[in-house]
C-alpha cells in the first residue's frame, strides 16, 4: 500500500551521459548530455486510489488465509491428540 500511496508524490529524475567523439584518438574530444524530468501526477488520482484499494483487498485476503491455515493446523493437532488419547 505504501508504494501505491507514493505514486501520488511528484518525482524527479536526472540522466547524464559522457563520451568521446572523433575520427581517431588524437582528434577526439568529450561530449556530454544532461536531461532532467519532473513528473507531477495530476490526473492519476483515480488509478492510485484503485491501486490502494486493490492492495488493501489483497492484504485482507492474505490475513484471512493465514487465519484459516492457523485454524486448520490447530484442528489437526487437536484431532491427533484425541486419537493418541483414545489408544
Amino acid at each position: 500500500m505504501a508504494a501505491a500511496r507514493a505514486e501520488r508524490l511528484p518525482s524527479l529524475s536526472v540522466n547524464a551521459d559522457y563520451g568521446v567523439i572523433g575520427t581517431n584518438p588524437a582528434q577526439s574530444h568529450g561530449t556530454f548530455s544532461v536531461a532532467g524530468t519532473l513528473r507531477i501526477p495530476i490526473w492519476q488520482g483515480g488509478r492510485t486510489e484503485g491501486d490502494i484499494e486493490q492492495a488493501s483487498a489483497a492484504l485482507a485476503q492474505r490475513r484471512a488465509e493465514m487465519e484459516d491455515i492457523g485454524s486448520r493446523v490447530e484442528s489437526e493437532v487437536r484431532n491427533a491428540y484425541l486419537d493418541l488419547r483414545a489408544r
